[in-house]
């Protein structure tokens, strides 16, 4: 015997599936990882707010879309 037993082979048996399956779901998961969800998604303001410091509307449009939105 090498000295390690049962609960050494039964450990290295766990990591040879484990690791695979860790690094299988971290790739799904980044893969399909869209922009916009998440803490750091934009809210409708923030695309108003963003629009208006471009000129892409006016105030008056800002105004309208933001007591429509409710902010």
């Amino acid at each position: 015997m090498n000295g390690s037993g049962m609960f050494g082979d039964g450990l290295v048996m766990i990591l040879m599936w484990l690791i695979p399956i860790l690094l299988v779901v971290a790739l799904i998961a980044f893969l399909t990882k869209r922009p916009g969800f998440g803490p750091n998604k934009k809210t409708s303001l923030d695309i108003s707010k963003e629009s208006t410091s471009r000129g892409e509307i006016g105030k008056d449009k800002f105004d309208q879309r933001k007591r429509d939105i409710g902010g």
